[in-house]
């Protein structure tokens, strides 16, 4: 059998085995070393060998493919909170939770109004607002930012103007 690999011309036996113990590197020593009498246990031992091998390799898949699968869970999940707090002295909308872990904020600003957090914090309803105002979807984040907006404007003693 011929067999370009790369730019070089390779001749080998017929079997893949043989094709592949002629190549140079990590493969051909793993297939020497697989077909190479007495390289590895034979009967019972060699059951235990290629079952504890078999054994860990899945074990770290499925340890690997759960830490994965959380991981995009967790960020469907982020992505689904909203929340209305304080952003550069003013009031906007986040998604995410008002947390963060290991120095990652699990939350981002997605609008951030021109109502001052000051004016708003002077409310006793408004108080905690550094904490966050959670809220079930964007449209009732919305809600809150307007409820805010025209308390603000009737303790300063403004009419509230609607916002475009």
């Amino acid at each position: 059998m011929r067999a370009y690999v790369g730019l070089v011309l390779i001749e080998a036996p017929v079997s893949f085995y043989g094709f592949v113990a002629s190549l140079r590197g990590p493969w051909a020593v793993a297939c020497a070393i697989a077909r190479a009498p007495g390289s590895r246990p034979r009967g019972k031992g060699r059951e235990e060998f290629v079952g504890s091998m078999t054994g860990a390799l899945s074990t770290r898949r499925i340890l690997a493919f759960i830490l994965v699968l959380a991981f995009v869970g967790f960020r469907v999940y982020l992505d689904t909170q909203w929340y209305v707090g304080v952003s550069d002295g003013r009031v906007a909308v986040f998604r995410g939770m008002p947390a963060e872990i290991v120095g990652f904020d699990l939350y981002h600003v997605v609008v951030e109004t021109t109502i001052p957090a000051e004016d708003a914090t002077a409310l006793a309803l408004y108080r905690n607002l550094d904490d966050g105002i959670t809220a079930h979807d964007r449209a009732e984040a919305d809600a809150i930012v307007e409820r805010i907006r025209d308390d603000v404007a009737l303790a300063s003693g403004l009419s509230p103007e609607p916002v475009p």
